[in-house]
């Protein structure tokens, strides 16, 4: 029985820098799949899911709400914007008179006694912050 010497394999040489595909990482350093085939970008595969949610129906339902909701919103606050208008625009004739003298400290006596001889009503109120 003679006895042959096996020879290991030759080593094939690394490949050029460069020539790897995905920026040059080696095939070892990229994921894959079970199928060996390089992994898609996570934003590629989120947004092929939006546009298939999309054309389904599921988001222009969203959208839509979102949409109604926006300017549901807007109509009802530019309402009570010109409903506060309004009322500020009208308050002399809400309350009755044709001037208002406001002031953060009660009027001296005097200043009503002038109002009175000159025909006019004269009225207090407090307003308190709240």
């Amino acid at each position: 029985m003679t006895k042959t010497h096996e020879h290991p394999p030759a080593a094939l040489p690394p490949p050029p820098e460069g020539d790897e595909p995905n920026g040059g990482a080696p095939a070892a350093a990229r994921p894959t799949t079970g199928t060996n085939r390089p992994q898609a970008p996570i934003w590629r595969l989120a947004g092929r899911q939006a546009w298939r949610d999309f054309v389904a129906g599921e988001l222009k339902l969203l959208l839509w709400a979102v949409v109604l909701a926006v300017g549901a919103l807007t109509a009802v606050g530019f309402f009570a914007d010109r409903m506060r208008s309004g009322l500020v625009r009208d308050a002399a004739q809400l309350l009755g008179g044709d001037a208002v003298v406001l002031s953060d400290r009660p009027l001296p006596p005097a200043f009503a006694q002038a109002a009175r001889e000159r025909g006019l009503a004269v009225g207090q109120a407090a307003d308190f912050p709240s």
